[in-house]
């Protein structure tokens, strides 16, 4: 049979001393497996599962394998299809500046995205693995998530109601470091939420992060 890059590449990092591959699977976007929830890579039907591929070639040399996925994000016209946005976008489902502008980002506070996000987590998760690394795992950037279900929940989240949105909010704003705790809070919730759900699964799981190392990024 023909042999598949997987076949070659985890013996060659486990001569090397690698114990462990983290491979990137999943974006909000694309799967580079038979996904029912996430728009699946175009070399799936042609190729296969890629991540049934690795897992075969590293659990015969007692390599872990921890799933690798980037949140939030489509990467649209890169890895994804293009166009893999449209319907969120037309939902209104995306995440916003303090200027109006959409990001190619779901929005955190859209409790749809949530529950996306979790259940693509989920499906992963009934794989053979090992762990599950979150990347991205933040809003855009502290000049993001002003969208309608932000100020929603904010507004519940906080107890106050904003009277100039979405400027009270926005960098350099009175309320804005209330909101930054708030956006925090929005990550922080999301990430115990998904380790609840996927250790109901697999309880061994194991959950790591990409994270910046100030939280005033970290929002």
């Amino acid at each position: 049979p023909t042999r598949r890059p997987s076949d070659l590449a985890i013996p060659a990092m486990h001569a090397m001393g690698f114990n462990a591959v983290f491979p990137n699977m999943m974006w909000s976007g694309v799967a580079y497996y038979p996904s029912k929830i996430v728009p699946n890579a175009p070399g799936v039907a042609k190729e296969g599962d890629y991540l049934q591929q690795i897992i075969d070639a590293a659990k015969p040399l007692g390599m872990q394998v921890h799933v690798w996925k980037v949140m939030w994000q489509f990467a649209e016209g890169w890895l994804a299809e293009p166009g893999v946005s449209q319907p969120f976008r037309e939902a209104n489902r995306l995440q916003k500046d303090s200027h109006g502008k959409e990001l190619p980002w779901l929005c955190p506070c859209d409790e749809r995205n949530r529950r996306y996000e979790l259940d693509a987590l989920k499906e992963v998760a009934g794989y053979a693995i090992d762990g599950i690394h979150l990347d991205y795992i933040r809003y855009e950037s502290p000049d993001a998530g002003f969208g309608d279900a932000c100020r929603e929940r904010f507004e519940k989240w906080s107890g106050k109601t904003v009277e100039q949105w979405p400027a009270d909010c926005a960098p350099g704003g009175p309320l804005a470091d209330a909101y930054g705790d708030f956006k925090r809070e929005m990550i922080s919730s999301f990430v115990q939420q998904a380790s609840v759900e996927l250790r109901a699964i697999k309880p061994k799981l194991q959950i790591s992060a990409a994270v910046f190392a100030y939280p005033a990024q970290a929002q």
